[in-house]
């Protein structure tokens, strides 16, 4: 498939603007073959920092006045974002982690929060994916679809779609799920299911857009206490009331991706959607 012209921005998050150089020139000299390569270094920008004062998570706006909005222009400009640092002391330096934390006026943790856009409208005919996280009673949730659009309406039947690639792919999501209801027992350990899945993905001519290949996880009170469907994880999909199964994939060197996450538990007659 051709590989489509996408901007990407690469953001040299040394302090030191050589200190880092090498590498951002190695991945410019990649990319820019094929994309519209734009490069901003950390140093050039004033970066104060937060002050933990929760007046962003009222007002969705930094009380301080710097040019953190000027990185978050070339964000909005950007379809790929690629962060390249140094490590100091086993961790990125002071003035990348001083911008992230400058970054929670955009977290959706809480509300309302601002927005990075793209500036882009949605077409009579595009393709959108949805992925939210509801939450309640400080309980996660978690839902994903992609949407198709054609002649300006939203197509509900996947075997109405014209556009064939991203029919195929939409099939393909349905034929994830129907698998893992196939395949999924009690004793399935999150290990065993995340390499059957992921060879079903490969053997099905897809790849799976996770950079880690993971592919759902626990459903939780407390979202740092979640356990994923990855490699090494030997819990039994039995062991956890409720978890996530949420396959993002693609075709090779696409750009179209696809998600369908569904939330399943165990009764006594097996794996059920929820």
């Amino acid at each position: 498939m051709k590989t489509v012209k996408m901007k990407v921005l690469v953001m040299n998050c040394s302090p030191v603007r050589n200190g880092a150089a090498e590498i951002v020139n190695i991945v410019t000299a990649c990319l820019e073959k094929k994309h519209d390569v734009k490069n901003i270094c950390i140093d050039d920008y004033d970066i104060k920092f937060c002050k933990g004062c929760r007046k962003c998570h009222t007002t969705a706006k930094c009380v301080q006045k710097d040019d953190v909005n000027r990185i978050i222009e070339q964000y909005e400009w950007a379809d790929v974002i690629i962060s390249v640092s140094p490590l100091y002391w086993a961790d990125i330096p002071g003035q990348f982690k001083a911008f992230i934390d400058r970054c929670t006026p955009w977290c959706n943790t809480h509300e309302p929060h601002a927005k990075i856009s793209s500036g882009r409208v949605i077409g009579n005919n595009d393709i959108i994916t949805i992925d939210l996280s509801p939450q309640a009673g400080n309980i996660w949730g978690d839902y994903a679809r992609t949407i198709i659009m054609e002649n300006g309406k939203v197509v509900e039947d996947i075997g109405l779609i014209e556009n064939l690639e991203w029919k195929r792919g939409l099939q393909m999501e349905e034929k994830l799920h129907t698998e893992l209801l196939r395949f999924a027992t009690k004793e399935t350990t999150f290990e065993k299911l995340y390499y059957h899945m992921n060879e079903f993905i490969v053997e099905n001519g897809f790849v799976n857009l996770d950079f880690m290949g993971n592919l759902g996880h626990s459903i939780v009170k407390t979202k740092g206490d979640r356990i994923y469907i990855e490699k090494e994880n030997k819990t039994k999909l039995g062991d956890v009331k409720y978890f996530t199964f949420e396959p993002h994939i693609a075709f090779p060197d696409s750009k179209y991706g696809y998600k369908k996450e569904n939330i399943y538990y165990f009764d006594e007659a097996g794996l059920i959607e929820l």
